[in-house]
């Protein structure tokens, strides 16, 4: 009789934890795709990743060093939760990061660049 309680209460707990399971993947596979189209608010960009805030609450950073097939989140304890893309996602997210990217570098970097610039210049003219 107890082995027959136990695979009873085996069966039960798995019953109860498959629904969470795709529950959890519901949600990550959510992100995934608000990431990969680019729904999202960049808090801080740098040449390797850029960090982002998804429907105003959840951060990630986003690894955008090494091309799109190395597109991903980054394991840099920013993240909200674990986030895996599709081929399709990583290719769409690491383009639409890119833009902000390239937006970023094209006028904070370059204006940061400008001012150092100045700064040397200031210090030893001539």
């Amino acid at each position: 009789m107890k082995s027959m309680e136990v695979i009873i209460m085996i069966t039960m707990e798995t019953i109860k934890t498959k629904p969470m399971k795709n529950k959890i993947k519901e949600v990550q596979n959510y992100f995934a795709d608000k990431i990969a189209r680019g729904l999202y608010k960049v808090e801080k960009c740098d040449k390797y990743s850029i960090d982002v805030t998804v429907d105003k609450e959840y951060t990630f950073c986003l690894w955008v060093a090494n091309g799109g097939g190395a597109f991903r989140t980054w394991d840099s304890g920013k993240n909200s939760m674990p986030v895996k893309f599709t081929a399709p996602q990583q290719s769409k997210g690491y383009k639409a990061a890119r833009k902000h990217q390239q937006h970023w570098m094209d006028t904070e970097l370059r204006d940061k660049e400008l001012a150092e610039l100045k700064k040397l210049q200031d210090k030893y003219p001539g």
